[in-house]
């Protein structure tokens, strides 16, 4: 799954690479561009993106059947 997470409190600024993913029991790293690939995964998702003493989290649906399926853009939200 290609995502992108952007927090929403960098006005539209894609969460940094090298940020680190975490969903369920596992992680990825963020590409340029916000771009992360979760593999294995589909219906709802909650990931959490963290940097820098920051974080932010987001919520989105992976349709089942597809096989690399690109999300676009996801708000991912900035916990103040």
């Amino acid at each position: 799954v290609l995502e992108r997470c952007w927090p929403e409190a960098a006005l539209g600024a894609p969460v940094p690479a090298g940020a680190t993913v975490r969903f369920g029991e596992r992680s990825a790293t963020v590409a340029l561009d916000g771009a992360v690939y979760l593999s294995a995964i589909s219906g709802f998702v909650d990931v959490e993106a963290s940097w820098s003493n920051r974080r932010c989290s987001a919520r989105f649906n992976v349709p089942t059947g597809v096989v690399q399926p690109d999300l676009g853009a996801v708000e991912c939200i900035e916990a103040l």
